[in-house]
């Protein structure tokens, strides 16, 4: 299934979509514009999305659909969990980031 509104901000990417996204116009801030109308920080995020699309599709984002039991079912591996907010509290987190006070010098 082609997903209508394909943003996700998180990409699975092998070695060679990496080396093509880094090659491309949505790697630059200025060239990104052409494939798309989001804002810079939805551009940032969306690796080969609008890059080589599949005829008939919108975007290069599909999901596995299956029909089980009379019911459609997106596939296990096209679910993300989404994470905490990073900059919380959360102990384990707070041990592998650096605080801010730290990158700032006071002269």
């Amino acid at each position: 299934m082609n997903l209508n509104n394909p943003y996700c901000a998180s990409y699975l990417m092998d070695l060679n979509m990496v080396k093509e996204y880094s090659k491309s116009a949505a790697f630059n801030e200025f060239e990104s514009r052409a494939l798309s109308s989001w804002d810079i920080g939805a551009r940032s995020a969306m690796g080969l999305t609008f890059l080589n699309v599949p005829k008939n599709f919108n975007s290069r984002c599909v999901i596995l659909v299956t029909l089980q039991n009379g019911y459609f079912e997106l596939d296990e591996n096209a679910l993300l969990h989404h994470l905490p907010n990073l900059y919380s509290k959360v102990t384990v987190i707070e041990k592998k980031l650096l605080p801010v006070e730290k990158l700032i010098i006071n002269k």
